[in-house]
């Protein structure tokens, strides 16, 4: 990276912490989005420049919206998700910023939310001193083939990303305990994930490694999320 524009400085924040690339993360008192600002303070303090933000997937909400009906412009799409989020988790999300992977109409959606008002706050928690670059969620670093399904473990916290033959069948949240690796199986199979066809192998990220898994499961790259 040229010094003239020096490569902006990599954060991770989950509830209540916060670390700034390969240090020790720090921490507060309170496991939850107050925190995570207040450990992002704390991770940043003394400097400057321009700060990346990779967000645990605990802070977004994930749906994967019914098949998207032909015809409609931005604006109308954008009115059909967030009335299929409302509907999904019986909550306003009027204030909530949306993003969503463009497909052919008659195809699901896949749109993530996060509340528009904690973008402001991040950027005033920054102060002066630093910018705020970019913010991605956990989940976005996966590159996922045309058929095959990732699961982000976050303690009792699963984010679940399948495809198959490139159409989305799964973008959601469960929760099961972090060991329950049968009840989280049992829970995909319930969703029908992409019936009567092999959609590839599942990748599980942020698991103990040793823990034994299905046949066709296997441990993915080391968890990014500070533990």
């Amino acid at each position: 990276m040229s010094p003239l524009w020096p490569e902006a400085l990599a954060v991770t924040l989950a509830p209540g912490t916060a670390r700034l690339g390969r240090a020790e993360p720090k921490r507060s008192a309170h496991a939850d989005w107050e925190g995570a600002l207040e450990a992002l303070e704390a991770a940043l303090q003394g400097k400057r420049g321009r700060v990346a933000l990779t967000l645990s997937n605990r802070f977004f909400r994930l749906h994967l919206s019914a098949p998207q009906p032909a015809g409609l412009r931005t604006k109308e799409i954008e009115g059909f998700l967030r009335h299929g989020l409302e509907a999904t988790f019986e909550e306003d999300f009027g204030a909530w910023q949306l993003r969503w992977q463009p497909r052919p109409p008659g195809e699901p959606l896949a749109v993530c939310a996060f509340p528009a008002a904690r973008l402001t706050e991040l950027r005033q928690r920054l102060g002066p001193r630093l910018r705020l670059a970019r913010v991605t969620p956990w989940f976005a670093a996966v590159r996922l083939a045309p058929s095959a399904c990732v699961v982000q473990a976050e303690g009792e916290h699963h984010t679940v990303l399948a495809r198959c033959k490139g159409r989305w069948r799964l973008f959601t949240q469960l929760r099961a305990a972090e060991d329950a690796v049968a009840t989280l199986r049992q829970r995909m199979e319930l969703l029908d994930a992409c019936p009567g066809t092999p959609w590839g192998p599942v990748r599980v990220q942020g698991l103990t490694p040793g823990l034994a898994l299905p046949q066709g499961w296997s441990h993915g790259p080391a968890m990014v999320m500070p533990a």
